[in-house]
């Protein structure tokens, strides 16, 4: 078949290691890239492993602060692998 594909859904561990978060992810974003599967970040906000987190539990960990709350890192390999 020669339909497209699309992952609209997938994340990582929030127990797992800093650095294993983002290898993980870089990984399985450039797997996507190679084999031409669409995909889209769905934790923007406000999570664990949110883009962006302006309040809540996570609000205090150190990648978020910074003027705009917004974790640089992951911003870094989205942009990488997309």
């Amino acid at each position: 078949y020669r339909a497209p594909l699309y992952c609209g859904s997938f994340g990582v561990s929030a127990g797992a290691p800093r650095n294993g978060q983002l290898t993980w992810l870089r990984s399985f974003l450039g797997l996507c890239r190679h084999n031409h599967i669409g995909w889209a970040y769905a934790g923007y906000r406000d999570a664990r492993f949110g883009l962006v987190c302006e309040s809540g539990p996570f609000a205090t960990l150190d990648r978020y602060r910074n003027g705009y709350r917004l974790d640089y890192d992951l911003l870094g390999v989205l942009q990488s692998e997309a």
